[in-house]
């Protein structure tokens, strides 16, 4: 009894996030039902380990369609209590974040797609159907030893794919059975081909189309993590104590461009992996930014790589003793 009521003491803090008395009950009937449930953790699952398989399930699932409560204010409490855990007043908060996928078999699922399954193995890459989403955690590292950090997710924000429109010519069943409308489909796509290799004027795009590629710019991941990141700062904004830190987000190399370092929020620091040969520069002079003639410049002068910084004797080495792979390393840095 110990642990259900502690675990009811920590769902307490939901109640504001739901605008009724009632939504909050029935929200907090699944979180119990979640949590007893066997095999796959689903709704209809949760439904039935509270015990309410024959009764009506349409109000439960409509809390997650037609409720206005926002998913954010369920992780306020961490945030909340986030500044007691950390070890000084100046320490920053740590998060990583990287994109994950949900595993679905059902094909009316709003947002599911295909997608490389990344426990694939690298010389034979596998599809697997589910929704995709941006994480991010907080990370607490050990007070009383050197160990591994605790991870507590505050962000989990879905990135589905944008739908790229059908051609309304292909849209009939007949376009794809019959043998004349498939050499006519198959002379239209060589004239567009053609097309965008100058030898005669492009077709102009539907507002299908340009609706498609703008939603293919807004859903993409990279542009998905910064929303994450402005929302995570946002968080730690609204609260005294977390105001003033450093955020410190560590994300994978697919991050590391620049749209996400050109929208960076304030106090945010990213770390991410780069390239060993990867070509970079000094940042340019204000004085230097522009010219007489020409195009303005962008770039200063060229900066040694990665790779000849690793082998530099003049840049110093130093050995950082931390905890990784699950044993604790000096690690050359």
């Amino acid at each position: 009894m110990i642990l259900l009521e502690k675990f009811h003491e920590l769902l307490q803090p939901w109640r504001s996030a739901f605008p009724q008395q009632r939504t909050w009950q029935r929200a907090q009937r699944l979180a119990y039902g979640l949590l007893l449930c066997l095999r796959t953790h689903l709704t209809s699952n949760a439904i039935c380990a509270t015990g309410r398989q024959f009764l009506d399930w349409s109000a439960d699932y409509r809390l997650f369609s037609r409720s206005p409560w926002n998913p954010h204010t369920l992780f306020d409490p961490i945030f909340d209590h986030w500044a007691e855990l950390l070890p000084s007043p100046q320490a920053p908060v740590v998060v990583a974040w990287d994109d994950t996928l949900c595993k679905k078999t059902g094909r009316h699922i709003p947002g599911a797609t295909c997608a490389r399954d990344p426990q694939s193995p690298p010389f034979h890459v596998n599809l697997i159907r589910g929704l995709r989403f941006v994480q991010a955690s907080v990370l607490r590292r050990a007070s009383q030893f050197l160990g591994p950090a605790r991870a507590l997710p505050v962000r989990l924000e879905p990135a589905p794919p944008a739908v790229k429109p059908q051609h309304p010519k292909r849209t009939a069943k007949h376009a794809r059975t019959k043998p004349r409308n498939q050499r006519k489909n198959r002379k239209q796509d060589q004239k567009r081909t053609a097309a965008k290799r100058g030898n005669q004027k492009a077709m102009p795009r539907t507002p299908e189309e340009k609706e498609y590629r703008l939603q293919k710019k807004l859903r993409a991941l990279t542009q998905v993590g910064v929303r994450v990141l402005q929302s995570l700062r946002q968080a730690l904004d609204a609260r005294p104590a977390t105001r003033q830190r450093q955020l410190l987000a560590s994300g994978d190399g697919s991050y590391t461009n620049r749209t996400v370092l050109r929208q960076l929020p304030e106090r945010t620091t990213f770390i991410g992996r780069i390239r060993k040969d990867a070509q970079l520069c000094q940042a340019l002079p204000a004085a230097t930014a522009t010219r007489s003639g020409g195009r303005p410049r962008r770039y200063g002068a060229p900066a040694p790589t990665p790779e000849q910084v690793l082998h530099d004797d003049a840049v110093p080495i130093v050995k950082i003793r931390c905890f990784a792979a699950a044993a604790v390393r000096e690690v050359p840095v």
